[in-house]
């Protein structure tokens, strides 16, 4: 019986982290039947519908200024993690790999939240992640980004090639669905 109750915690729990909402979007996987919430889970933007994000800017973990704007080509990833997140520590080794086999017709970006600077420059460096990361330690950046739950990572953002919301991740994920949603990007 403790494993139900813990388990129904846990599900209220992720839940609870999760306050956005996709209009316009076809939810593809997910815990809710409802294609406006932002449930744990897959949400994919019709062409036609895509948000546009703002031009994320600031400073890399390696005190370089970045901002997405200065990315002109391909797909874009951004990545909200942090070093002390499990589920963050347990899908990025597989998204770095995965920007290294795909770059440069792919780009990635991190998005460090609410993390101490040496814990995370130590964690991107034993990831392998080579791709620029953004420090959020006040969560500014992050709020920017209305499309993603601001106390809820990890989450994702998949671009296109106008830096549109061609797909949206809630919750941890992994290399071949990441990999599914930025071949839908690319084709639309």
């Amino acid at each position: 019986m403790k494993g139900w109750r813990s388990t129904v915690v846990a599900g209220v729990g992720c839940l609870a982290l999760v306050g956005c909402s996709g209009l316009g979007a076809v939810q593809r996987t997910g815990s809710s039947g409802d294609p406006n919430s932002a449930a744990v889970g897959v949400t994919m933007y019709a062409a036609g519908n895509r948000p546009s994000v703002p031009d994320l800017a600031g400073t890399t973990l390696q005190d370089k200024p970045f901002a997405l704007s200065q990315l002109t080509t391909g797909v874009t990833v951004i990545n909200a993690w942090a070093s002390w997140c499990e589920p963050c520590r347990a899908e990025s080794p597989e998204l770095a790999a995965l920007a290294k086999k795909l770059e440069p017709s792919v780009h990635f970006i991190g998005l460090d939240e609410s993390d101490s600077h040496a814990a995370a420059v130590k964690f991107a460096a034993k990831v392998g992640a080579a791709y620029p990361e953004l420090s959020d330690t006040d969560g500014a950046l992050l709020a920017s980004l209305k499309l993603l739950p601001t106390k809820g990572i990890p989450s994702t953002l998949i671009l296109d090639r106008q830096h549109r919301v061609a797909g949206r991740i809630v919750g941890p994920t992994t290399a071949a669905v990441l990999s599914g949603v930025i071949d839908a990007a690319r084709s639309g």
